[in-house]
C-alpha cells in the first residue's frame, strides 16, 4: 500500500464539540491539586471518499488523582473534531474482500489519528490554563492504542 504523502493532507478544521473542566469540590476556591490523572480515550474516524475528507473525532476524559492515587473531584471531558482533506484519497483506499467496501488504508488512518491526537494535546492544554486542570497534558502514546477497541 502506498504510504501517505503528508504534502497531500490538509487540516481543514479542528473544533471542540465538548470542552468541560469539571470541579465538584465543595469549596471550589480551594482547588484540589492533582499529581496524576486517569485518562480514557475514544477515537472515531470516518470518511467521505467523494469529498476526499477524513474526520477524526477524539473524546478524552480525565480524572485527577492525589498523591495516594485516590480520585479527586476534578477532571475534564474534551471532544475534538478534526477534518482532513486528502488530495489523493482514492489512491489510499483498501478494498475489504469480505464486504467489497473501500476504506482508507490503516496507515493513512493511523497517520491522521496521530496528527489529530497531537493537535488535540495543544488545544486541550490551551483550554485548561487558569483552571483546576492547569498543567494537564495528554501523554505521549503509541497511536495504535487509540485505534484499538476499548477492553
Amino acid at each position: 500500500m502506498l504510504a501517505p504523502d503528508l504534502t497531500k493532507i490538509h487540516l481543514r478544521g479542528s473544533i471542540f464539540l465538548e470542552c468541560a473542566v469539571l470541579n465538584d469540590e465543595t469549596h471550589p476556591v480551594l482547588q484540589p491539586s492533582a499529581s496524576n490523572y486517569t485518562i480514557a480515550h475514544k477515537v472515531a474516524p470516518s470518511f467521505n471518499v467523494e469529498d476526499k475528507l477524513v474526520v477524526v473525532d477524539l473524546l478524552t476524559t480525565c480524572t485527577g488523582l492525589n498523591e495516594q492515587g485516590e480520585e479527586l473531584v476534578i477532571g475534564g471531558r474534551f471532544r475534538v473534531h478534526l477534518t482532513f482533506e486528502v488530495d489523493n484519497l482514492h489512491e489510499l483506499l483498501e478494498v475489504h474482500p469480505e464486504t467489497g467496501q473501500s476504506t482508507p488504508s490503516e496507515q493513512l488512518v493511523l497517520t491522521l489519528i496521530s496528527v489529530g491526537y497531537s493537535t488535540s494535546r495543544g488545544m486541550i492544554m490551551s483550554k485548561t490554563v487558569d483552571t483546576v486542570l492547569q498543567g494537564f497534558a495528554l501523554p505521549l502514546l503509541d497511536v495504535r492504542t487509540l485505534s484499538q477497541p476499548a477492553q
